[in-house]
């Protein structure tokens, strides 16, 4: 006859077996996106998602720009969606990933952006803001988080000039985002996306909404500090709006970081205003 001590210990190794079956049964009944299991955030985050936005498909969706089922892409993406612990994790690390492993230039040519798609860009391992926001928005469609190209201008807060001196002091590259002065020329009618006339990334977090990510810093921006107008929301296979600006008022007013310029002939500021 068992005794209670024996009754315990049987009811304990019970619980436990009990405890593993329901983690497995938790785990066998993960959903794909991309032929790719997700984990628990991002069954959440899409069910979530596809509820409170209404373009959750067309901000996840592919094209030959994005490439989100390239075997490189899947591979990374799988990678940071198993490190992170939310959406807004796997946003940071894309961001950061794509930093580290696409070095900003300056002088990147607009016909780079325009043949360009994601697993080349990576491949090439350097790209100004259009590129590399390309890149980081392959990264999180191919996690199911909805993410957009943005286009459009970025002022400074003149208070903030010396905290980013001393951020960049403190924290090296990477501190700040990376842009350069623009001039527009008497006969300009194309502006390239490769400074303060700038592109960046907008991604949908849950209880957020939708957030700005700086891809030439690898970071959820600072909004406090870096002011970012919206020119326009770029159609996935716009690429011209993705890479170039055609709005010569707009540029002017961004090379003069004329606020109300940039308010006239453009959307507003992020992220007051999304897709």
């Amino acid at each position: 006859m068992p005794t209670k001590k024996q009754y315990l210990i049987l009811g304990v190794i019970g619980l436990i077996a009990i405890i593993y079956l329901i983690g497995q049964e938790k785990m066998n009944t993960q959903v794909q996106v991309n032929g790719t299991d997700l984990s628990s955030w991002q069954q959440d985050y899409k069910v979530q998602a596809a509820k409170e936005i209404s373009n959750y498909q067309s901000s996840t969706g592919d094209t030959e720009y994005y490439d989100i089922n390239d075997p490189v892409i899947n591979t990374i993406a799988k990678d940071i969606s198993s490190r992170a612990k939310d959406s807004k994790a796997a946003i940071s690390l894309a961001a950061k990933y794509v930093y580290d492993n696409v070095e900003y230039t300056s002088s990147e040519s607009d016909s780079k952006c325009y043949s360009g798609d994601a697993p080349a860009i990576l491949k090439s391992g350097s790209g100004q803001c259009d590129t590399q926001s390309i890149t980081v928005i392959s990264l999180l469609r191919a996690m199911g988080i909805a993410a957009k190209p943005v286009g459009g201008c970025i002022v400074v807060n003149s208070q903030c000039r010396l905290e980013s001196f001393f951020l960049f002091a403190l924290q090296g590259v990477g501190s700040a985002p990376k842009f350069t002065t623009l001039s527009v020329a008497p006969d300009q009618t194309t502006f390239s996306r490769g400074g303060v006339l700038h592109a960046w990334v907008t991604a949908w977090v849950p209880d957020e909404g939708w957030v700005t990510i700086e891809a030439t810093n690898g970071k959820i921006v600072n909004n406090n500090c870096y002011k970012y107008f919206v020119e326009l929301f770029p159609a996935d296979n716009q690429k011209s709006d993705i890479c170039i600006s055609k709005n010569r008022n707009y540029a002017e007013a961004c090379a003069l970081s004329d606020v109300n310029g940039l308010n006239k002939y453009g959307l507003g500021v992020a992220p007051e205003v999304h897709p």
